[in-house]
């Protein structure tokens, strides 16, 4: 069985909440091509079961909730000629963040340890985000000439600083320079900048996606 094909993403109900829990420990929960789908796909069940009141992203892996995504698959995809492949990728990973954007029932993140890249797309777009001391986010994708992923061109220019009489704005600078430096910020920072100040606000429900 390829990377791709396998399941690491587990989907089960618990009480009325849907449950998403990521299980490659190995790669720190890198998102596949075949992880997109199925998270799309549960999503995208919950969203008309009226029995699911909520969902929850979670990983099982204390220090990571997930470190992007799979950009070796991407890259063996490419290489090998299956831009079909790459296509569907790329296609499917916007297509789910939007989803989660305009999920119409609270969608929870649970934040802990490592979120980068693919991982602020699958939590920094839901309703609740929940980060903790070991949270780590960044948008490394600059290293490697890839900017800016995951609708993080959306939510960056909507985190907020301080200004010199105490009252917080939106800062276009401060996220540019986020975005363009991959630079590293804990859960602390994720609050403090986001204070008063939604990073993502909550669009109308339009579950077109397929």
């Amino acid at each position: 069985m390829t990377t791709s094909q396998e399941n690491f993403v587990r989907a089960e109900i618990v009480g009325g909440t849907g449950v998403l829990t990521l299980t490659r420990e190995k790669a720190l929960n890198a998102l596949s091509r075949s992880m997109y789908h199925q998270i799309a796909g549960a999503l995208q069940d919950w969203a008309k079961d009226p029995a699911i009141t909520q969902v929850v992203m979670q990983s099982t892996l204390p220090k990571a909730l997930c470190a992007g995504g799979d950009i070796k698959e991407v890259r063996e995809a490419a290489l090998d000629g299956r831009s079909d492949e790459v296509e569907d990728t790329f296609g499917t990973e916007y297509a789910m963040d939007n989803l989660i954007a305009e999920y119409p029932k609270p969608y929870v993140a649970m934040m802990n340890g490592i979120v980068m890249g693919g991982g602020m797309g699958i939590s920094v777009h839901g309703s609740h985000r929940i980060v903790s001391e070991t949270t780590l986010m960044a948008m490394p994708e600059t290293a490697i000439g890839f900017f800016t992923d995951i609708g993080a061109s959306h939510f960056l220019p909507r985190v907020s600083r301080e200004t010199a009489d105490g009252t917080r704005e939106t800062s276009l600078e401060f996220g540019r320079y986020l975005g363009l430096s991959g630079a590293r910020f804990n859960g602390a920072d994720a609050i403090a900048w986001a204070w008063r100040t939604p990073i993502f606000p909550r669009p109308r429900p339009r579950l077109s996606w397929s």
